[in-house]
């Protein structure tokens, strides 16, 4: 029986240190499918029978994307490849014929029960779930599929987003914010979310802290339990928990990881660790270990804003200014934390 949703993920470079534990929340996935285009899975014999591996080198997917779109196109490196995630549709239309819904994702993720937070907008035949390059689906059908192509009227003038990603090697963020997400509140296709559907981090913060504003008032970890992603968090010093889809680390540079298959583990500032209990007090343990020295995270948040353009390209000399984005977090979000 085949299944109603494919997720494509192409990857290249080397595969990230947390491959075996994404591989085993995938697996637990069983309603789901994932196509991962690589060259770097020598042995494909161990993948669960829900993950196929496509055997492309890079250069063979950027000229299957060229011939796709039927035009020059920037696509040099592998960190390009996200802007191109809303062709995948078209691009791999013979791989994903037979399904209802295709998405794409990514690796830096831990997956939960995946179908039961996308299920009921799939009953609904809704067009597009999701919103973010992490994890979007969409209906798998021609019109559908080519939406990527659209104009959009901004200003009172006709733009087209997608014309502007393929003529730069810059990553314009086109398969979320600025380009497909837009093409699809401009037209005012259907599309939805789940509020439980994926757990996110604050990307410039040392400590994995939640960016789910129901969690900024308390110290919390994010667990995996035999398929469920829960985040557990202390409240008036008693433990409660949240299931999510998905949780997302944002290409975190974790040190440990997990070198084998276990019904239990959860993923601090430092990385993956087994867990053999559940129970409050270890879960207390645990979210004790995700805060780091002070020192450190001021040093790490520091740098973030102001050695970096992650959140502006306005500098002085080799300091960048995010001041906007900074007020913007302490005044209008009110979730500032160092």
């Amino acid at each position: 029986m085949q299944q109603n949703v494919v997720i494509i993920i192409p990857y290249y470079g080397q595969l990230p240190k947390n491959f075996q534990t994404f591989i085993e929340t995938c697996r637990m996935n069983s309603k789901i499918d994932w196509l991962i285009v690589t060259d770097l899975i020598n042995d494909d014999t161990n993948l669960p029978s829900n993950v196929k591996q496509l055997n492309w080198t890079f250069q063979k997917f950027v000229r299957n994307m060229r011939e796709t779109i039927g035009k020059p196109i920037c696509l040099k490196t592998p960190y390009k490849m996200c802007d191109y995630k809303p062709v995948y549709g078209e691009a791999f239309k013979k791989y994903i014929e037979s399904y209802d819904y295709w998405g794409y994702s990514d690796m830096d993720v831990v997956y939960g029960n995946l179908w039961q937070y996308i299920s009921t907008s799939i009953q609904r035949k809704i067009d597009k779930i999701g919103n973010w390059g992490h994890l979007t689906l969409f209906k798998n059908n021609n019109d559908v599929n080519s939406r990527y192509k659209l104009n959009i009227i901004d200003n009172d003038q006709q733009i087209n987003l997608f014309n502007e990603m393929i003529s730069t090697d810059d990553v314009t963020h086109f398969d979320e914010t600025n380009g497909i997400n837009k093409i699809y509140e401009k037209h005012h296709f259907s599309w939805e979310t789940n509020k439980n559907l994926v757990n996110d981090i604050f990307f410039e913060n040392l400590d994995l802290l939640s960016n789910d504003s129901r969690f900024f008032n308390y110290p919390g970890v994010f667990a995996w339990n035999n398929g469920n992603a829960v985040y557990y968090y202390q409240q008036n010093n008693q433990i409660k928990s949240q299931d999510f889809g998905y949780f997302h680390f944002q290409k975190r540079k974790f040190r440990y990881f997990l070198n084998r298959n276990t019904k239990m583990f959860y993923v601090n500032t430092t990385g993956y660790h087994a867990l053999n209990s559940l129970d409050d007090e270890t879960i207390k343990l645990a979210i004790r270990t995700n805060k780091s020295k002070f020192n450190k995270r001021l040093r790490y948040l520091l740098h973030n804003y102001f050695k970096t353009n992650l959140f502006t390209s306005r500098k002085i000399g080799s300091v960048y200014l995010p001041i906007k984005y900074i007020i913007w977090r302490i005044f209008k979000e009110n979730n500032f934390i160092i």
